[in-house]
């Protein structure tokens, strides 16, 4: 990409339409898997121009540019100015108002797509990448830095533990109560309740739900403080448990994937186990195949599957009683002790493993387990 394309006197501060469809459909192809022009593109201050444009009635203009910014959000490299630049502008401009629509034309649809889309690259490993600044505001004082760092100065702690969970607490009603701008909008509630309208969208397609349950995942992984409040508000303030469970109804691994993992998330960071548990055992324990030898669902989605059942199981015997009631025993044993020796069959394998370990520790179940038929050895061999 050479500077004339982006110079100050480029067509894209110009105001014919027809000019500015062409610059910024030239802007798409000479970007498109092409990182050096990427780059170039940002660097020169490119992505500021598209975002201008965003104000633009034309549908067209505004679909080939939100397909820019989504292509520039896959490079790593360039998240943090795409987020300083483009996000406030993207969810302010875009999500927001198509989100409030009551039903969008194919282009609208494919706007909305290319946004959430880009919402989704950007907020991948969010936790890790954030400034220390907002890790400190997000997570409290010792939560977003060592303990080495933090915990003791010489002789002496920085704060006690009732002055850190009152800072924590301070915090999170702080963070809530503002008004996100810019990258905010990556890791604020109030975007939680935007997903939740794209899901339930009868204009969503797969594509759509695919970013926005990606997003999700994201937000919710690991375990910092903000995840588990984001968990949270997933789980209690906007009650999505019950669209993501009928979410599973699908035979599409590049939904199964992203959605399999954001429930993995939930059920780590759950408050509830034992209600969480009732909604959700039976239905992951429909969708585990009979052993490791079956092809569907992945061996990356069975793996997300286990976890999320684990992480009910290892703080609920409840957990552990249904997913022995409807059956999961067998399922689980055939997954561990039955599989084609390939990388995923093995880890698929492990983490069937980990969940009949753990339900192991319920003495209270070893009756209902004996009476299905299986031994203490189902459960305890972990020879994979």
């Amino acid at each position: 990409m050479d500077g004339a394309s982006i110079h100050s006197n480029d067509p894209l501060d110009g105001d014919n339409r027809a000019v500015l469809r062409y610059a910024t459909g030239a802007t798409r192809n000479l970007i498109y898997e092409n990182s050096n022009n990427k780059a170039a593109l940002v660097d020169a201050g490119g992505v500021a121009r598209l975002v201008s444009i965003l104000s633009e009635a034309d549908e067209e203009l505004r679909k080939t540019v939100t397909g820019v910014l989504w292509n520039l959000s896959s490079r790593d490299n360039l998240k943090e100015k795409l987020s300083r630049e483009a996000l406030s502008e993207l969810t302010e401009k875009v999500l927001v108002p198509l989100c409030n629509s009551t039903a969008l034309n194919a282009s609208e649809r494919e706007i909305f797509y290319n946004t959430t889309g880009c919402l989704r690259n950007l907020s991948y490993q969010l936790y890790s990448e954030l400034p220390p600044s907002v890790r400190l505001r997000l997570e409290g004082p010792r939560r977003a830095t060592s303990i080495k760092d933090s915990e003791a100065i010489g002789c002496f702690t920085l704060y006690s533990k009732k002055d850190t969970e009152r800072h924590e607490n301070l915090s999170i009603l702080s963070e809530m109560s503002r008004q996100p701008k810019g990258a905010d909008w990556l890791w604020h509630p109030k975007v939680v309740a935007l997903y939740k309208l794209v899901l339930q969208s009868s204009d969503s397609n797969s594509t759509g739900r695919e970013a926005a349950i990606g997003a999700l995942q994201n937000i919710t992984a690991g375990e910092t403080r903000w995840a588990s409040v984001l968990s949270g508000v997933v789980l209690e303030q906007e009650r999505m448990l019950p669209i993501l469970l009928d979410l599973l109804d699908t035979n599409s691994e590049m939904e199964l994937r992203p959605l399999t993992g954001l429930l993995r998330n939930l059920a780590r960071h759950s408050s509830n186990k034992d209600h969480m548990a009732t909604n959700v055992v039976k239905v992951l324990v429909s969708k585990l195949p009979s052993d490791g030898h079956q092809k569907t669902p992945s061996c990356e989605v069975v793996v997300n599957m286990c976890g999320a059942l684990n992480n009910l199981v290892s703080s609920s015997s409840l957990a552990a009683r249904d997913i022995s009631y409807f059956n999961g025993i067998p399922k689980l044993v055939g997954i561990k002790t039955s599989h084609d020796n390939s990388s995923g069959g093995y880890k698929a394998a492990r983490a069937a493993s980990t969940v009949l370990g753990n339900m192991f520790q319920y003495n209270k179940l070893h009756k209902d387990y004996k009476l299905k038929g299986f031994s203490r050895r189902d459960f305890t061999d972990v020879t994979i």
